[in-house]
């Protein structure tokens, strides 16, 4: 079909304005396949719809749930745009186990999304550290502040 190649030309040179009107014409007009919802997904992912993208992406692998592009796109969508590092985790584990063609690429994403979460992890924790020290060191102080005023009476 004409308009898709069209459509997919425009999201080669990264023209996802353009491409994003004749995807969502095809996604109505033609039965529902999963290419054609990742492709309208890459177009929205491109113009910056990053949650209408997500809902795509699920809507293509409910259609066919062993498509690893699709899974592994949709990790990317999540790691890098959404910050959902969890999730990316479990989407680039399922291109991973479909097989998909770029096993190299893949675990590479996987590895520095892990750790990602972990120094995301560590920095809530740390976080976490640094408020109970200010509270502690808070109390510290009241309790400092409040034996001196009691040294002070007669």
């Amino acid at each position: 079909m004409a308009e898709l190649r069209l459509a997919r030309g425009f999201l080669d040179d990264h023209r996802y304005a353009e491409a994003l009107p004749l995807l969502e014409r095809l996604t109505r007009l033609m039965p529902p396949h999963a290419c054609t919802q990742q492709d309208l997904a890459l177009a929205l992912r491109g113009d910056g719809q990053l949650d209408r993208a997500q809902a795509v992406y699920h809507q293509a692998l409910a259609l066919w749930p062993s498509h690893a592009d699709t899974h592994f796109n949709l990790g990317v969508l999540q790691a890098i745009h959404l910050g959902r590092l969890d999730d990316a985790i479990d989407s680039f584990e399922a291109y991973l186990h479909h097989g998909g063609s770029q096993q190299e690429r893949a675990r590479a994403q996987l590895y520095a999304t892990r750790r990602s979460q972990r120094s995301h992890e560590l920095r809530v924790k740390a976080a976490e550290r640094q408020k109970r020290a200010r509270v502690v060191n808070a109390e510290r102080l009241r309790l400092l502040d409040e034996a001196a005023e009691n040294s002070n009476d007669p």
